[in-house]
């Protein structure tokens, strides 16, 4: 009876009668249910690739970007992306933030109907691919070093999405002339190719900076406060993989960098094993040692003879050279002399 009914029966949507084709219960039941289905979620069929768990999430956010073409044009969720896109950068329009949970909501009523997991995954592929970026309480996120952030979902609340924007060429050209004239470093003007050579330049520097510090531990080293300051600076200039933030952070210390400049190689070729400037250093080092070692013996002996001459009974003059004054009551200078110089 039922499956007579589903067969037989007209099925409407909306007021409107439904044209099914075929015959088969179960087929016209489906075909009704999608119908219905696609009536309240139009954009439904937008996402064509799904998350199975947040392993998926965490594998997009470890995965390079798209080598050839836009990935809203290569992506089987592409339809899906724009949607995203355009939702965050109208709400950048209103001046309101687009934090992953406001927007899994949004995406999860009409017309879309995505899920969550979906959504997230989605907005994970935006990032590594520069479509949009996520800061976390301000900071921004990396896709790889800070992957547990973004995939666990569990701080969505606090993630806020804004669109990746294209850095303008001033901003390019100021960074391009302060690691020229602080680094004589010559870089091709374009963006890539702009962040990745200031970073590896920095990061490079910054090992060998480090190397310097650890040969010398706990203890003062020429260079020592210069080689400090250079450090922390070079770490804070890359501890974001945001190129905007990099590029900021380079063009507002650019008096400080073109300052380390004229000394950075300088600091390094002095530290280079066996380099005629460090050999000469070592031997300074260790002649000043011989020299301070020296006098403290003097100074140590000095104490001690003018402590037993008082034991004897002779006077003795306060004295910081290497030679003691003393006299004595019950003998002339004269008589001691010659008693001494018999015993030589």
């Amino acid at each position: 009876m039922i499956l007579s009914a589903l067969r037989n029966s007209d099925y409407f949507l909306n007021g409107s009668k439904l044209s099914l084709s075929g015959h088969d219960p179960k087929k016209r039941f489906d075909e009704a249910m999608k119908m219905a289905i696609i009536s309240k979620f139009p954009k439904l069929d937008y996402v064509k690739e799904f998350a199975k768990s947040n392993e998926d999430i965490s594998k997009a956010l470890q995965a390079e970007p798209v080598m050839i073409g836009s990935l809203m044009d290569v992506d089987g969720s592409g339809a899906a992306m724009r949607e995203i896109y355009e939702i965050v950068k109208d709400n950048r329009g209103r001046s309101t933030d687009t934090s992953i949970k406001w927007l899994c909501q949004k995406l999860g009523k009409p017309p879309f109907g995505y899920r969550s997991i979906d959504v997230r995954l989605m907005v994970a592929k935006m990032i590594v691919n520069g479509l949009l970026k996520g800061k976390y309480r301000g900071n921004v996120l990396s896709p790889k070093k800070d992957l547990f952030t973004i995939y666990r979902g569990s701080d969505d609340e606090y993630i806020k999405l804004e669109i990746q924007e294209k850095i303008d060429e001033r901003t390019l050209n100021q960074v391009r002339r302060v690691m020229k004239d602080a680094f004589d470093q010559v870089i091709e003007l374009k963006e890539k190719a702009l962040y990745e050579d200031s970073v590896s330049f920095f990061n490079k520097r910054l090992e060998s900076l480090r190397e310097v510090r650890a040969a010398h531990p706990n203890q003062d080293y020429p260079g020592k406060p210069k080689v400090d300051a250079m450090i922390e600076l070079f770490k804070d200039i890359i501890a974001s993989e945001d190129a905007g933030t990099v590029f900021k952070r380079i063009i507002e210390s650019e008096s400080k960098l073109l300052d380390y400049g004229e000394s950075l190689d300088a600091i390094l070729r002095f530290y280079q094993n066996d380099g005629p400037q460090m050999r000469t250093w070592k031997q300074a080092k260790e002649l000043l040692t011989y020299y301070q070692d020296n006098c403290r013996r003097i100074m140590e002996t000095r104490a001690f003879t003018a402590e037993k001459l008082e034991e004897l009974g002779f006077r003795v003059v306060p004295s910081k050279a290497n030679f003691l004054f003393a006299t004595h009551d019950g003998i002339d200078g004269e008589e001691l002399y010659l008693k001494l110089k018999e015993r030589k």
